[in-house]
């Protein structure tokens, strides 16, 4: 990411949506990395060279934990139909 650290855009995503899959891709494999994005509760981080399978079988756990936790978007995120509509004729 140009100008910003995709660890911490990943953290504040996290925070505002705590099951949300974010898979991160990194330029080089890092123990230290997998264990602090894993800690921060990033669902996987994939690695030169990128595999099809690989990919695949990434997004299948992240659907699965998805469907299990439920819908990641907080409720009270989402705007009220009533709130969303505009007042002006």
């Amino acid at each position: 990411l140009k100008g910003a650290d995709g660890m911490k855009l990943a953290q504040n995503m996290l925070e505002r949506f705590p099951t949300l899959p974010i898979v991160m891709f990194a330029a080089f494999e890092s123990p230290d990395l997998i264990k602090k994005a894993l800690h921060i509760g990033i669902s996987d981080v994939l690695f030169p060279p990128l595999r099809t399978d690989e990919i695949l079988e990434t997004l299948q756990r992240c659907q699965k934990r998805a469907e299990a936790l439920g819908d990641w978007v907080r409720k009270e995120d989402m705007p009220s139909p009533a709130r969303s509509r505009s007042t002006a004729y």
